[in-house]
């Protein structure tokens, strides 16, 4: 690789972060709106089922409220990013993620233990 377009590969990599944030508010503030903000409730779906899931393992919990536990925190991390995205992404997301998970520690896992002791619920809930 010749000197000059290294650095330029290294400039790139370095600055990756400020030019998805550009991307990423760009579409935000398009027609793409609706699309990215379905994209981010996705992915913040996929992460806190597996987490939940993960968690839920060496429990009783029943499937429902594993499914319900889930569900709320891919509600809130979906509005949290895009609040972040809405906010001009300012805010250092390893901070306040850090911060968050000290917070939160625990919550998760009380939750499913609390669905042990719950009777079995009867009617079914429709959340995906």
């Amino acid at each position: 690789m010749k000197p000059y377009l290294g650095k330029r590969v290294l400039y790139l990599l370095k600055n990756l972060s400020w030019i998805i944030k550009k991307v990423v508010k760009h579409m935000y503030e398009s027609d793409y709106k609706i699309e990215l903000e379905k994209h981010i409730f996705s992915i913040s779906g996929e992460i806190m089922r597996k987490y939940v899931r993960r968690v839920a393992k060496d429990t009783k919990a029943q499937e429902i409220d594993i499914k319900l536990i889930a569900y709320f925190y891919q509600c809130a991390l979906s509005s949290s990013l895009v609040e972040w995205v809405a906010t001009d992404m300012k805010t250092d997301p390893k901070l306040v993620t850090r911060r968050l998970g000290k917070l939160m520690d625990g919550n998760i896992l009380e939750s499913l233990k609390r669905s042990e002791k719950l009777e079995k619920l009867t009617q079914s809930l429709e959340i995906e």
